[in-house]
Formats: C-alpha cells, structure tokens, sequence
C-alpha cells in the first residue's frame, strides 16, 4: 500500500492492475498484490485569500480611525481630477495636465496603502476613469488610473464591482502591448489583481485566457525590461493559480514560457517558474510538460536542490514533487537516474530547515509510492536510514507524517530479498508512535499495516484466526473498493491495549475484532 493523491492521467503503465478509488485525497491503487497511495500537493503553493480584512477588533478600530482622517483629502482629490477630467482640461494645459496625473498618483497612493478607501469611489468617477484609461496619449495618467484599480477590484465592498470588473479587463488586455514600459508594467499588475476578482465572483464570460497569449509573448521576449519580465511572471502565475484548466492550445503558450523562467538565473524569475508549473500539474491534475523537454527541466532541478539559495531549493523541491506525482513510471526512473539526485534528496533530508526536510519527503512518498524497482532504488540509495531518522528527531508531527507515508510505501511495496535490508534500516523505529502518525487517515493506516504485515513487524489475527499478509490485503482491498459496507470508525473503535510482551492495537471493522500486535 502506498500513499500518492489524484488519478494519474495519460499514463496506461502506472495503471496495471490496478483499482482507482478517490477517498479524502488519496488514490488507491493496487500492483502486484499491494494497495498503493499517492498525494496531493500540499496547499501552501496556494495564496490564501486577501479580500477581507481580519484584524484584531483593537487595530481594526485604531486602523478604521487613521481611515477616517484620510477621507477629506481623498474626497478633494476625486472632485479635483473628476472636474478636470470632465471638462477636458488635459487638452488645453501642460501645467493642468501635470496636476491631474499628480492628483491621480497621490489617491493611488493613498488607496493602495490603506484599501478601505477603496468604498469611497462612486461610479460615476469611475466610469470617467475608464474613459480616460484607454487614451493612449496619456500614458501617465493611464499608469496611475491602474494603481486606482488595482486595490479597488480586490477589496471594494461596492455592489457593482463586478461591472467595473467587466469593464475594464478588455482595457487592460489592449494596453498590455503599450510600448510604455511604465504603462505595460501596471497593466500587468492590474491583470494579476483583476485575476484574483474573477475567480472571486466566479466570472466565467470573461476571456481573460485571451491575455495569456501577450503574457507568454512578453516572456519569451529575448529583450525586455525586468519590471515588465517580473510583472508578466507574475501574471502568468496568477493564471496557474486560479484557472490552471485553461485550454490546451493556451497550455502550448504557458509551458515553454514556464519552462524558460526555470531555465533563468534570475531569482524571481525561476522561483515563479518552479511555482507555477507545480499549480497547473496540480490544478489540471496531469503532467503539462511532453516528455522530450522532461529529462533537460528534471536535471535543471536536480541542480536548483544543490544550489545554496534556499527559495531556489524550495522551488526546485516544489517542482520535482509534482513531477514525482503526475509523471509516468519512465519519469520517476528518469528522477532516480539522475546523477547525484538521490544524493542531494538524501543531504536535504538531513537538513536543519524542515520545510526543505518536509518537501524532500514528499518526494520519496511519491517515488516510493510507485512500484518494486522504484522502492529499490531508495533502499539501495540508503534513503530509508536518513527517513527513519526524521521520524525519530522531528518533533513536528506534519513532517514526520509525511516520513512515515514515505516508509510506509516502501514496506507495502518492498519485494522479498529487500524486507530484511528494510527490517534492520527500521529496527529502531517504535511502532506504535508510526502507527499514531496515521490514525486521521484511514488509508493511511491501512498503507502502514499492510506494510508492517509484509516486512513480518506484525502479526494479525482475524476473528480470532491468524491471516498473512495476503488476506490482509484483500480485506484492505475490500475496505476501499466499497467503502459503504466496510468502515473504520477511529473515534471509537480503535484503542491501544497494553499487553504481554509489548503492545497491541484493538482494531474494529463493522463488528470484526481484529488484534494487530508486534514481536
């Protein structure tokens, strides 16, 4: 049994034998006699939600207070550029010109610190906003309108909101190819925020996935502007993170421009790449990247997780997992074979920040959730000793979960001239404290009794018969296949019994008292 997260698509390999279930983020597959698990990214790739504001009522009160004393300015500043813009007075003076955009640029300012100005704009000011923001003779006014916008969109609690929306996303998608890299560089973060509201109010007429192509264009650009390149990384992260299932002619555009951001030395740049390719395997739940380009953007990564930069380890580790999860069997051999991969995964393991440790398991949880000669390969890379060590050190209970689905997978998976090798690499390990890890999940236990049961840890008796690790595994098997007429209820049936010679764990399945002890 092995641990992993959704359906593997497009691969006929990884399915031989096997029966699909999705239950609580697991997918349950069976080879060769074992019920193998693979997982989900983590939702830590994700921004959490920025649109309401969740401060402590003390500083919300101090916050709304600083609020109020900013409202007579920015009421004089919206009738200041709302009276020059409706007479035109741009066209007939310089000097009137320099005080709008100054005017414009002050209130950008202003909401941009503090959003909850956002509610004092109507709409009548915002409509004369839009129409002075698609003349392109004024490219500095249509800069600062942008910093107007980009708060608005995302925190304005006005009702029609969703019309602004509507509105000014054609505007931005056209001024996008401005060539005033100022103009270009707001545009595009105008776009990100304006992504963020759409999948907020769930816009679905909006062919914002149009603006993908000039996204892309920008990036694949051999000459262009850092704060241009950075904005459109961005943007095109903020695609990946909200409509990663954008169609495929479009994913043809978005991949190699993902691609070349990993391939970059610059900082940034490479830490979006890693970061939204890992969103848009997730989020389509496939491997986007064809198999030719695989072996040059895995041996990249291999070189990012040596790099002494953390952000680029991290983002290189993010990466790799999902690859480790979406990618075929030829992959993962691919990750194994890569030279020194093995080696850096097990110097990460080791190290003393435990996100990186956190990650670097992940991976192994993936790779050992695949098949016989996978697991081998992380017993013969000595992987299983530098495990059991972060289960045994780590006091942080969601690293050493992750530990113990890694080595759970390699004792369900492991064949028979491996399990001793596997026995004394876990001699130490106390089994009831691995068996603690996974009893939120009842797959997970499943994995890990199954597993212990194959490397002959414990033995099992069923209604009072003792059964091999064979019959176990068609129990477990019927357990996942039909999860309505065999359950786990963990509240209540399972408890740990003190018993002669070590410990015992009371196990009920609908009634069936099963003992599941150790020697």
């Amino acid at each position: 049994m092995e641990l992993e997260g959704h359906e593997e698509q497009g691969s006929e390999q990884g399915l031989e034998q096997g029966c699909l279930r999705n239950r609580g983020g697991f997918e349950c597959r069976e080879e060769q006699g074992s019920l193998r698990f693979r997982r989900n990214q983590d939702n830590d790739l994700k921004r959490p939600p920025n649109f309401v504001f969740g401060d402590p009522p003390r500083i919300a009160k101090e916050l709304a207070f600083t609020t109020k004393r900013k409202e007579p300015r920015v009421n004089e500043l919206i009738c200041e550029i709302k009276n020059a813009l409706e007479m035109d007075l741009i066209n007939e003076d310089e000097g009137q010109m320099e005080d709008i955009e100054n005017s414009t640029k002050e209130l950008g300012d202003m909401i941009t610190t503090d959003p909850r100005l956002c509610d004092l704009l109507d709409m009548d000011f915002l409509k004369l906003l839009l129409l002075f923001f698609k003349r392109d003779p004024y490219p500095h006014l249509q800069a600062y309108i942008a910093t107007i916008f980009k708060p608005f969109v995302i925190y304005s609690c006005n009702e029609d909101v969703v019309g602004v929306i509507r509105s000014v996303t054609p505007i931005v998608m056209n001024i996008i190819n401005s060539r005033v890299s100022m103009v270009q560089v707001e545009a595009l973060w105008l776009l990100r925020n304006l992504l963020d509201a759409i999948s907020k109010f769930n816009i679905e007429d909006l062919l914002v996935e149009e603006a993908l192509h000039v996204i892309t264009s920008l990036i694949m650009r051999r000459s262009i502007g850092y704060g241009v390149l950075y904005a459109a990384c961005v943007s095109l992260l903020g695609f990946c993170e909200n409509f990663p299932k954008f169609s495929s002619e479009k994913l043809k555009l978005a991949v190699p421009a993902l691609i070349k951001l990993i391939e970059s030395n610059v900082l940034s740049s490479l830490t979006i790449g890693c970061r939204g390719l890992a969103l848009l395997c997730d989020g389509r739940e496939e491997m986007v990247v064809d198999d030719a380009d695989l072996d040059c953007l895995i041996g990249r990564l291999v070189l990012l997780m040596n790099s002494p930069e953390r952000a680029m380890v991290i983002s290189a580790l993010n990466a790799m997992r999902s690859i480790a999860r979406w990618g075929t069997d030829a992959v993962v051999e691919t990750i194994i074979k890569k030279d020194g991969a093995l080696l850096i995964l097990s110097i990460l393991l080791d190290e003393d920040d435990m996100y990186i440790v956190k990650q670097t398991c992940w991976i192994l949880s993936n790779i050992t959730a695949r098949k016989e000669k996978h697991i081998r390969a992380v017993i013969d890379g000595e992987l299983i000793g530098p495990l059991v060590h972060v289960f045994e050190s780590c006091k942080l209970s969601d690293v050493r979960e992750v530990a113990v689905w890694a080595l759970s997978n390699a004792m369900s998976g492991v064949g028979l001239d491996q399990i001793e090798c596997l026995r004394t690499s876990c001699s130490k390990v106390y089994w009831l404290d691995f068996l603690n890890e996974t009893l939120h999940q009842s797959l997970c236990l499943l994995v890990a009794l199954e597993g212990l049961t194959n490397i002959k840890v414990i033995k099992v008796t069923w209604d009072g018969r003792l059964i091999d690790g064979v019959e176990l595994h068609s129990i477990f098997k019927k357990i996942v296949q039909e999860p309505g007429t065999v359950s786990i209820d963990f509240q209540h049936d399972i408890t740990f019994l003190s018993g002669h010679g070590g410990l015992m764990l009371e196990l009920w399945i609908n009634g069936h008292n099963e003992l599941l002890f150790y020697n």
